[in-house]
């Protein structure tokens, strides 16, 4: 356990607040705020760790912008130093050159937002007929996950015809999940796409060659490629990284039940 984690877990023992409570103010499976507390923050949804700790400290009563300055020095990140202050009888700095890095950042900052300006009028003008991309809120990504929870729904874009698979792509991998659980998952070493699933989510992905997986609770997610089950790929809330799925993980599993 680090000393980051440890901190926010003596806050909420010392307000007698349990993970349960915690859990059900935030929305945040509780698998995740164990994982915080422990500081193992492979475990959690890199996309999402962030707002987890706001809404942790929120709950236990601290400020949030701390708890995450607090973060980021735990990673080894620079802050600013507090300037100091001037003692009775010492004589103050001259405070020109304070002033000309105060200017210069406001110039540049000014000029910063005139370019993102005409950016922003150019991708607007230019992608008229694209869709849309929308970001998606901390509070809206928990509602998702509920909204898709049901085990009848899949998470996947219209399913193709067999004979468009066969032409574009040769391994299909369906997956099934029992918890919740983060997923990495790169197809074909080409494309990156990451998930975070609840229980008793389904997803599909189809590939020429191979996938490489990175998952957050291994032992939450079942797969099946080209209609084979696959053996599970580690245990509950076990952390596998870039483990490679393709045709030879089917006659490797073969060979070894014979």
């Amino acid at each position: 356990m680090n000393w980051f984690a440890e901190e926010l877990q003596k806050q909420r023992v010392t307000k007698g607040i349990s993970l349960n409570e915690i859990a059900l103010m935030t929305r945040i499976n509780i698998h995740f705020l164990e994982a915080l507390e422990q500081g193992n923050f492979e475990a959690l949804p890199q996309t999402y760790t962030r707002a987890f700790i706001r809404e942790y400290a929120i709950s236990i009563g601290l400020n949030p912008v701390e708890a995450l300055q607090r973060f980021d020095l735990f990673l080894g990140k620079r802050l600013e130093p507090a300037p100091e202050p001037v003692r009775p009888g010492r004589q103050r700095e001259p405070i020109v050159s304070q002033q000309w890095t105060r200017s210069t950042k406001i110039l540049i900052s000014a000029i910063i937002i005139v370019l993102l300006g005409f950016i922003g009028i150019y991708i607007f003008v230019h992608s008229s007929d694209s869709q849309s991309v929308r970001q998606i809120a901390f509070d809206d990504v928990v509602k998702e996950t509920e909204r898709i929870s049901t085990p009848q729904q899949v998470l996947h874009k219209p399913v193709e015809t067999a004979a468009s698979r066969v032409t574009q792509d040769s391994l299909r991998l369906l997956s099934s999940t029992s918890d919740t659980v983060w997923l990495s998952i790169i197809i074909d070493g080409k494309r990156t796409e990451e998930y975070l699933f609840p229980p008793k989510a389904k997803y599909a992905w189809t590939a020429k060659e191979k996938f490489s997986v990175t998952l957050g609770n291994a032992g939450g997610i079942r797969f099946t490629l080209n209609g084979i089950p696959l053996e599970p790929l580690g245990r509950n809330r076990a952390v596998v990284r870039n483990v490679v799925i393709s045709k030879e993980s089917i006659q490797r599993q073969n060979s070894e039940r014979r």
